[in-house]
């Protein structure tokens, strides 16, 4: 599920310059563009890194070969670093993305365009129900394949998370042997 088209903030990001910097460019021709029927810019893939090759510009390992995307919800930081140290040590190309608040985890999830999300059930003001229901239902985002964790683990809880789309539900602390089990049936798919 590789993205290859980009917005003009996230090819921005990628050649590490201003929003307007990409705007300009693309107005003098430079870096090739469409626009949406909303007016917005789109840069292709392909263009982008066709224009960064051209002016030597650096191009991100993320850009020609993305792994997969993993994106973790979850404030609790010893659990991340965890997750994040176990993912590396797997012998697949990943490209991990960290969220520890909803606002956070709102606008980064459409801009990374997670294949797989980690999220936590215990955050302060952050309903992952609600929130693994609305991504199941949104069209852009609907295939997006969902972990929970919890360290309030019920029978009940699992009902719910599993009803809203989840693929797993994990109880904290995470038992890597099971994480490992599921991380590559669910997501790796290995």
């Amino acid at each position: 599920m590789r993205k290859d088209v980009f917005t003009t903030y996230e090819t921005a990001q990628f050649c590490q310059v201003n929003p307007f910097s990409i705007r300009n460019w693309i107005e003098s021709n430079k870096l090739p563009a469409y626009r949406t029927p909303g007016g917005h810019r789109r840069v292709k893939r392909e263009d982008l890194i066709k224009f960064l090759q051209n002016h030597k510009m650096p191009v991100p390992k993320e850009l020609v070969d993305p792994g997969i995307r993993i994106m973790i919800i979850d404030n609790d930081e010893q659990f991340v670093n965890t997750i994040v140290n176990f993912l590396e040590n797997l012998e697949v190309d990943i490209v991990i993305e960290k969220a520890a608040n909803g606002f956070d985890a709102g606008w980064l999830i459409r801009i990374f365009s997670p294949e797989a999300l980690i999220i936590s059930l215990d955050m302060p003001g952050l309903d992952g129900v609600i929130i693994t229901s609305n991504i199941k239902n949104e069209e852009t985002l609907n295939n997006v394949r969902i972990l929970a964790v919890t360290e309030n683990y019920s029978h009940e809880l699992l009902e719910r998370i599993m009803t809203a789309g989840a693929s797993y539900c994990f109880s904290k602390p995470v038992n890597l042997n099971e994480f490992r089990r599921v991380i590559k049936k669910h997501v790796f798919e290995i």
